[in-house]
């Protein structure tokens, strides 16, 4: 046997694998190991003893969650929908697999002015895999009707104050949106999204805009400087490193 078709033999008997071990014995009697080239003599017998721990592993398990949107949940919840928070459980749980972490305590502002919709806002957590998890406390300071919706987007930065991107599907700036109804009597409504961007150096979220749509078919935005206003008087939108 060629060397080539000893070689061809050697791999379809899975010799070629890290430290495999083999032999050959020729016509002639003579024994080739793996450490040595078999280059014209003819093979009668090769042996390739069992390596240990080769064994094949377990193939994995599909991931077989279906994400759930908030009408999924609504539905399925039916009149405990009510209650925002079980809304979100709903979506995470089939997001991730996993209970929505406790919610933190909200800041409670007694002088919430007319203009401002955020009370505070920025990373809930970064998790084990580096998933970075934004929230947002809201205020309907709307007496005369309820938010329908409210549009932000955020953009995460590092401790250095430099703009980073998402290990998994890139971008950096993202959209995130809360479906109400909040209502100015509900009071502070902690808003919270799972794992968004993944990147373990996370610090801190800059909001860049805001968009408000009421029950009642009105709309405000802002963005850039415009976002002051809104904001609370304590709430800092800036991850500028001095």
């Amino acid at each position: 046997m060629s060397y080539s078709k000893t070689f061809a033999a050697l791999l379809a008997l899975g010799c070629f694998t890290a430290h495999a071990e083999w032999s050959c014995t020729t016509k002639t009697g003579h024994t080739y190991t793996s450490s040595q080239s078999v280059m014209s003599d003819t093979c009668t017998e090769i042996t390739a003893p069992a390596i240990k721990g080769s064994a094949p592993s377990a193939p994995a398990e599909p991931n077989t969650r279906v994400p759930k949107s908030a009408i999924d949940c609504e539905t399925e919840l039916g009149a405990a929908a009510v209650d925002r928070r079980k809304v979100q459980e709903c979506i995470y749980k089939a997001q991730t697999g996993e209970e929505l972490p406790p919610l933190k305590q909200s800041p409670t502002h007694a002088s919430v002015s007319s203009a401002e919709y955020v009370a505070s806002f920025g990373i809930y957590q970064v998790n084990s895999a580096g998933g970075v998890e934004p929230f947002v406390d809201l205020w309907n300071p709307n007496p005369k009707s309820a938010i329908k919706y409210v549009t932000i987007s955020l953009t995460p930065y590092n401790a250095v104050g430099d703009v980073i991107h998402s290990s998994i599907g890139g971008g950096s700036t993202k959209v995130f949106r809360f479906t109400g109804p909040l209502a100015n009597s509900d009071g502070i409504y902690p808003a919270h999204w799972g794992p968004s961007w993944y990147n373990a150096t996370a610090e801190c979220l800059v909001m860049q805009s805001l968009t408000v749509e009421f029950m009642n078919g009105s709309k405000v935005s802002f963005a850039g400087k415009q976002l002051r206003s809104v904001l609370a008087p304590d709430v800092k939108n800036s991850c500028r490193v001095q």
